[in-house]
């Protein structure tokens, strides 16, 4: 073996024949590796397993009913808590980003799917025989939403123009959120309307009215800047929605009421 002080061949012992110095014998050993245990071996081994096991799970497990239920539960529960707070307090809908588009989204067709409802019981209550489910329901439902897709878009190009850094999501959450009061202003109008409260109408008329001018004031008003003159960019949008708004949601409920009823006494 080799001395480590005078680097000289020497016999083995504990001491170096040639110099006296102590020799270190830990130093020229060679360390073995240290194998693990058969009972680490085998935790890690059925971690592993475990780990793939599950990983094949979840790649080969379908999309159950009870996931989709859990989903629906939570976007409702979502829904629900994003209606009440902002049935409460309006203005809060400035604050929408896209994360909330959903529930923004759920309120608009929510909306125009209880505009449908209404209308399609008013022309029952107006006709002699029940209209066309296609005609008196379907139809109207795809106008409305039609019109609050035009609307959504017409919001976010003129918002787009003008410098706003919303993007079609946040406008979605927005325009959802300032619907919500006018959609229970329309159906709570009809409600009283139909107990003999006529003078409800006008409020019935302010909620149609508010998808075509105010709410998309309240969205770009929001999200521009102030220093921008919004005069004219307002002007176009509002022209926009009027035009929207008359052959998509003004005429399907007036059009539609009237020439049922002018069905009904042979004028149609």
């Amino acid at each position: 073996m080799i001395c480590p002080s005078c680097h000289q061949e020497t016999e083995e012992g504990k001491f170096c024949t040639k110099c006296g110095q102590p020799l270190n014998q830990q130093e020229n050993t060679p360390i073995e590796p240290v194998e693990p245990t058969s009972q680490e071996q085998a935790a890690s081994t059925a971690e592993t397993a475990n780990q793939s096991q599950q990983e094949e799970q979840s790649e080969s497990t379908p999309y159950t009913v009870s996931d989709l239920g859990a989903t629906v539960k939570e976007l409702s529960g979502g829904f629900g808590h994003f209606a009440l707070a902002h049935l409460k307090s309006p203005g809060k809908a400035r604050n929408l980003t896209e994360r909330n588009w959903i529930s923004g989204a759920i309120s608009i067709v929510l909306t125009a799917l209880l505009y449908s409802i209404l209308l399609y019981i008013t022309l029952n209550q107006f006709s002699l025989v029940s209209p066309p489910f296609m005609d008196s329901f379907l139809v109207p439902f795809l106008k409305f939403l039609l019109f609050f897709a035009g609307s959504i878009i017409v919001i976010f190009g003129a918002g787009r123009i003008l410098g706003s850094q919303d993007n079609f999501f946040d406008t979605t959450a927005k325009t959802g959120g300032y619907l919500l009061p006018y959609t229970v202003f329309f159906v709570v109008g009809y409600l009283l309307v139909a107990i003999g409260l006529d003078f409800m109408v006008y409020v019935m008329l302010l909620a149609i009215l508010a998808p075509m001018l105010f709410i998309p004031a309240y969205v770009l008003m929001d999200s521009i800047s102030r220093e921008i003159d919004k005069i004219y960019a307002l002007t176009a949008v509002f022209l926009i929605h009027l035009i929207l708004g008359y052959y998509l949601l003004l005429e399907t409920f007036m059009g539609s009421i009237f020439a049922n009823v002018l069905n009904n006494f042979g004028f149609w």
